[in-house]
């Protein structure tokens, strides 16, 4: 069996314009994972995630805590806690706290990436 334990995760903190934080609980680098990758991701007061595509993985995004709106495709829609956003791939996604506290939201894909893949597709040139 592996515990996860979300506090006992090191936090990766990406940068402005897009400045959130991730913590990668299930992962190929983390657990040995396979099928799947499981982080939790936390965008601060009036910041994004990027816009980015994943190519061959579908995601979707549990909304934690907090508010904002999710872009998905040509699509935007508000979240709150208990939403629940599948993403396709190939297809335009963006997270954005428009809300007053941090947007925390579980993301989940399948395949997972590589660590190399995922910081190339989630850090804006």
């Amino acid at each position: 069996m592996k515990h996860i334990k979300e506090h006992e995760v090191e936090v990766e903190q990406l940068p402005p314009p897009y400045a959130r934080e991730i913590r990668h609980l299930i992962a190929p680098w983390t657990v040995g994972a396979r099928r799947l990758w499981a982080g939790v991701v936390i965008i601060g007061q009036g910041s994004s995630s990027n816009p980015h595509v994943h190519d061959d993985a579908e995601e979707i995004w549990y909304v934690i805590g907090g508010t904002g709106r999710v872009k998905v495709g040509g699509e935007e829609e508000e979240i709150a806690p208990g939403s629940c956003i599948l993403v396709p791939p190939k297809t335009v996604h963006q997270l954005l706290n428009t809300g007053q506290i941090e947007l925390k939201v579980l993301a989940v894909t399948s395949p997972p990436p590589t660590l190399a893949g995922f910081k190339e597709v989630h850090t804006p040139k």
